[in-house]
């Protein structure tokens, strides 16, 4: 067939510089503008530049004109009302526009072929949360989730989640639907500095994502006492917006936090290593996938590192409790044979997995499963 016409809804208009969440679509559709004969994005909620001086969007991949924007529910409903007959596909991206757009796209377009594409399986992250924390209201919001995303996922043609481990529960939860992996889509791009001329290091990731609050406080009361002491005068540094004001109060000279970061490749140009002591979260994890994409070693949790093909000790270390996590970043900071291993074995990981090539292959066979074969 020819290039397929693809219309792609989200929640909210992406911030790419500060979610990997937002950093994935933002990719996604940089690459389903070259696959696509029209392509268009919509965004549910009235995206923030609308609010500012600069009336575009601050992406660069929707300011060309081969994509063209929705900005708005009434938006998105205005046009699948006068034009959702041309779409050869449409892909719902989270559960809360897959929840809102379904039936009018089943009306309006349907003869579309209707992906949902989860970016994560909230009901996972959900009852993981639960689970660490003890807090019923999140375990409340998992078993909703779930049954709106199990109900959500039998009705589309297709199902998209990023590793696969959620790709294993889905097809257990729903056995026989069709179900497909596009992972997190990064740039590789490779290490500037060698371990000697390196220092410090880092963790990365929104404070407005529980998970992170929840993992940083973790690391600050369980681990980095015991890293004071182990690896004295290490410098720590925090980069992410939001951050809670226990955090940013703790600020010292050996443990800096920063709030948000507009350019994060300085840092990563010059630490030796970063962290991902995350106790609960599904997907798989931008953060990590950043670091290597930048070829910096990770010393991550099991939750951190899954979904990443990497084996513990060879490409990445691992560790779920906080000696084992304290023992890992001596281990690593200090050894510079295990270092330039780990930084280059996450680079071919990155290319061969979560590169822009491996992202539009998946597409491509996505298309093929759904009868859309490419010239």
């Amino acid at each position: 067939m020819s290039k397929p016409n693809i219309l792609v809804i989200d929640v909210w208009m992406p911030t790419p510089d500060r979610d990997a969440a937002s950093l994935r679509i933002v990719n996604l559709l940089s690459i389903l503008k070259q696959l696509a004969s029209k392509l268009t994005f919509g965004v549910g909620d009235p995206p923030s530049w609308r609010s500012s001086e600069n009336s575009q969007p601050p992406i660069q991949a929707l300011q060309e004109p081969t994509i063209e924007l929705l900005d708005g529910h009434t938006a998105i409903a205005e046009h699948l009302k006068h034009r959702g007959k041309i779409y050869d596909l449409v892909i719902l991206s989270r559960l809360s526009a897959a929840s809102r757009y379904l039936g009018v796209v089943r009306q309006s377009a349907p003869q579309a072929a209707v992906v949902f594409d989860t970016t994560d399986l909230h009901f996972l992250r959900g009852f993981r949360g639960a689970k660490v924390t003890g807090k019923i209201n999140l375990m409340r919001s998992a078993l909703l989730a779930k049954k709106d995303e199990l109900s959500i996922a039998q009705q589309a043609d297709c199902t998209l989640v990023v590793s696969p481990v959620e790709m294993a529960i889905l097809e257990e939860e729903c056995p026989g639907i069709p179900v497909h992996i596009v992972s997190l889509i990064q740039p590789v791009y490779g290490s500037v500095q060698p371990f000697s001329e390196r220092s410090g290091i880092i963790f990365i990731g929104s404070f407005t994502h529980h998970p992170n609050v929840d993992g940083m406080t973790y690391f600050y009361e369980d681990i980095y006492p015991l890293l004071k002491v182990k690896l004295p005068g290490v410098k720590i540094t925090i980069i992410g917006s939001d951050p809670p004001d226990w955090l940013k109060e703790s600020t010292t000279d050996n443990f800096v936090v920063t709030d948000y970061v507009p350019n994060i490749a300085p840092y990563f140009n010059q630490c030796r290593l970063s962290i991902a002591p995350l106790r609960y979260g599904a997907g798989a994890k931008g953060k990590v996938l950043l670091s290597l994409g930048y070829g910096v070693p990770v010393v991550a949790s099991s939750i951190a590192a899954e979904g990443i093909p990497v084996v513990n000790g060879q490409d990445m270390l691992i560790a779920d409790t906080p000696e084992a996590f304290g023992d890992a970043i001596v281990e690593l900071y200090t050894n510079e044979a295990l270092w330039f291993q780990m930084s280059e074995n996450g680079l071919e990981i990155m290319t061969q997995y979560f590169s822009f090539s491996a992202a539009r292959q998946a597409l491509l066979d996505l298309f093929d499963s759904l009868g859309m074969r490419l010239p």
